[in-house]
């Protein structure tokens, strides 16, 4: 099963790539019904990003997506994907028509400070972190998103298990191709004030892909970053890599139009800068006729101004283009400060945050600790008398002859490894509590609409079935386990049951599970 797992995992990092590239429904769909039989959320969340990046691309509805994939991040457990979601959900700017923006950007604040304070899977921060950077790209703000592409491919560094190689090498040739994304507008912008030499220190110093790199490129993302390859190396006043009619003549009419005009405006900078302004302004005229919606901020305001270099009576233009151009650069400062106040805010908030769970979560396992299970208890006594809870007593067999024989160092380890298959149990409305020593305490929230006997004797059995002999040869772990179930506000009355449950469960001979329905 780990290898299937494993196979899934990889397999649903390539179809987010190929979603974006050409149709891959059939398959996403069949490895989701997959996904949920396992109960692999991980794959399904990167299944579910897939389909919003194709729908995205494709100019469809994708907020749909985006729900699906928090929940599964949710299930998940994994902080990566939590901030992947928050991200993807702000990957639009906000606008008159959608009143969640606010929101989206707390989101996006909050993910950034999930990532930066080490949370999730290590395979899938470089992801979360270029999804941030990508959300950060669309409200202009390209610096910060240079800055969180940058994280991202640190994150890279990190060692992953074997067999997950192809998730670095997938991650990191989109998060080079975002850079890249960036680096353009942040360039224009800077040319479009007059700043020609920054914008050409920008262009120079972006990062580029290795002949290898590139030569692994989809075709069609091949052709496309050759096309702003094109743009960039003529802001930074390189010599021109390919004739731009040997680039055009490589960009079929179905890839986004954008690229086109990439190579249009490209040969108008280079007019430019040779001082032909009616070249320039009308290679940008042909550039602007192939512009689509992602050149709305930075690059097409740039393209504009290249259109008033045509004749003596353009000279006020421009000077007023000038001034209107460093009045939008002082208010993009002014938005790229803000949002990186509301990282620092949203760094306090969790770090707050964090300090409060510790009061409320067991140091050794990670499950809850006595205040909260308190705190459950106070709640379910307060529902209402249709809600149902199940709860499991759990003991480790034998737990003193554990560490007797084979030390405290190893008993912890089998502990936190119990622990570990309880959270496989839960869902987020759940709990799991360590009550001390080996006591363990699982709520099921909603019990009436679950097998909740056959998740019990699950539990108990993949307990048993662990390989516990790389912690000590010969050692070998089992649990005895009492179930009570019934409505939410009598579960005192139930915890008691579920006591002499488990006191029955051991008498039974241990490494089992015994209940009763309500």
């Amino acid at each position: 099963m780990a290898s299937e797992y494993l196979e899934a995992r990889v397999r649903a990092y390539e179809l987010l790539e190929l979603a974006q590239i050409e149709p891959a429904d059939e398959e996403v769909t069949a490895r989701l019904e997959v996904a949920s039989r396992n109960r692999w959320p991980e794959v399904e969340f990167l299944l579910h990003y897939a389909r919003m990046a194709a729908a995205l691309d494709g100019g469809q509805d994708w907020m749909r997506y985006v729900d699906r994939m928090a929940e599964a991040a949710e299930r998940s457990g994994n902080e990566a994907l939590v901030a992947c979601a928050l991200a993807s959900r702000a990957t639009l700017p906000p606008s008159p028509e959608r009143p969640d923006g606010l929101a989206a950007e707390r989101g996006l604040a909050r993910a950034v400070a999930l990532l930066d304070d080490g949370g999730g899977n290590p395979v899938d921060r470089p992801l979360a972190y270029s999804a941030c950077g990508l959300a950060h790209h669309v409200r202009g703000r390209w610096e910060l998103a240079l800055e969180l592409y940058d994280r991202a491919m640190h994150a890279l560094r990190v060692p992953v298990e074997e067999g997950m190689q192809r998730i670095v090498e997938l991650c990191r040739r989109v998060i080079l191709l975002n850079r890249l994304e960036s680096v353009a507008p942040l360039a224009c912008s800077l040319a479009e004030m007059g700043l020609r030499e920054e914008a050409r220190e920008v262009a120079a110093h972006r990062t580029r892909l290795s002949r290898a790199e590139f030569d692994a490129l989809p075709p069609t993302w091949a052709d496309e970053t050759r096309a702003l390859e094109y743009l960039l190396a003529a802001l930074a006043q390189e010599d021109e890599p390919l004739h731009a009619e040997d680039h055009l003549g490589r960009l079929h009419p179905t890839h986004r139009p954008r690229y086109r005009a990439s190579i249009h405006l490209g040969r108008a900078v280079r007019a430019a800068d040779r001082g032909d302004t009616a070249s320039a302004a009308a290679l940008a005229e042909i550039a602007m006729l192939h512009e689509d919606n992602e050149f709305v901020t930075g690059i097409r305001p740039y393209m504009l101004f290249l259109t008033t270099l045509a004749g003596p009576p353009a000279h006020a233009w421009r000077r007023y283009a000038r001034t209107v151009a460093g009045l939008r650069w002082q208010a993009r400062l002014t938005d790229v400060e803000a949002a990186r106040a509301q990282i620092q805010l949203a760094r306090v908030v969790l770090e707050n945050q964090r300090l409060s769970e510790r009061a409320y979560v067991d140091e050794l396992t990670g499950l809850a600790n006595r205040h909260a299970y308190a705190r459950y208890l106070s709640r379910l006594r307060h529902e209402g008398p249709d809600d149902q809870v199940a709860v499991f007593m759990v003991d480790v067999d034998r737990f003193k002859a554990v560490n007797d024989t084979y030390g405290h160092v190893v008993g912890d380890e089998v502990l936190r490894r119990v622990a570990s298959v309880l959270v496989d149990l839960t869902r987020p409305a759940d709990l799991a509590v360590r009550l001390g020593g080996d006591e363990f305490l699982v709520f099921l929230v909603g019990a009436g609409t679950m097998d909740v006997p056959r998740r019990g004797e699950e539990m108990v059995a993949a307990v048993a079935a662990r390989d516990w002999s790389d912690l000590a040869p010969g050692l070998s772990i089992t649990v005895s386990a009492g179930l009570a179930a019934g409505p939410s506000q009598d579960v005192d009355r139930l915890l008691q049951e579920a006591d002499g449950h488990l006191y029955a469960a051991k008498s039974a001979g241990r490494g089992r599970l015994v209940h009763v329905h309500h």
